[in-house]
């Protein structure tokens, strides 16, 4: 049975998003703010600045919820899709809105 060693991966960073490991995702800075992000050690792409943050957060509720669950980190329990509450908003309401905060952009159909 052949062996292989890969690496070393000495410079690749675990994600965490408030506090819990994101699985299957590392990074690696490249400087200035910017990361390459890799999934699962087969992906990867480059990404700076304030999007890297909210792309994190983003992936690791993707994930979560792909996986079968509510949400990623605190709270997160396995999803029953036949017990899915929904609620709407109507245009009507969101352009009340608007005009109570002084906005004045209504919100075509």
């Amino acid at each position: 049975m052949p062996v292989e060693y890969i690496g070393p991966f000495e410079e690749e960073y675990l994600i965490l998003v408030d506090g819990y490991q994101v699985p299957y995702i590392t990074a690696t800075p490249n400087g200035n703010g910017v990361w390459t992000i890799h999934f699962d050690q087969r992906f990867s792409m480059t990404i700076g600045g304030d999007n890297a943050s909210e792309f994190l957060w983003f992936l690791a509720n993707a994930m979560a919820v792909a996986g079968g669950y509510t949400c990623f980190g605190t709270g997160s329990i396995p999803a029953n899709p036949f017990s899915s509450k929904t609620h709407g908003v109507s245009f009507d309401e969101i352009d009340e809105w608007n005009k109570q905060i002084g906005g004045d952009d209504e919100i075509q159909a």
